[in-house]
């Protein structure tokens, strides 16, 4: 069974999607716009999207216990933290009340993606 992904970008003006690679097409706005069948490059793009992720906020969902992480802390500034920095979820090491081993409480997170 073929699932369908989707990557939006351009605050969603844009929406690439294809099916395991076939049906490679792009819709504008919600509508069909081009298609692109054998195109490469854009679906190396789309791809290589997919394996970054997106930020996920930490009211929405949690990552599994132990998991590596990028976390987004916006208050982190004010003790002298980077905004974005890796950290482990559940118990591993120092976790906060909040989960993560980290300080300032995250609002975000994503998978780390290794090489």
């Amino acid at each position: 069974m073929n699932k369908t992904s989707k990557v939006a970008v351009g605050g969603g003006k844009y929406v690439v999607l294809h099916e395991n690679g076939d049906g490679l097409r792009a819709l504008r706005y919600g509508e069909p716009w081009r298609e692109m069948p054998g195109d490469g490059l854009i679906l190396a793009l789309v791809r290589k999207i997919e394996e970054l992720g997106e930020w996920v906020s930490v009211c929405e969902h949690l990552p599994e216990a132990g998991d590596l992480v990028l976390v987004y802390r916006p208050d982190a500034p004010d003790v002298g933290d980077p905004v974005v920095r890796t950290a482990f979820f559940g118990k591993h090491g120092r976790s906060g009340k909040h989960g993560f081993n980290c300080y300032v409480q995250p609002s975000h997170w994503r998978p780390v993606v290794l090489p």
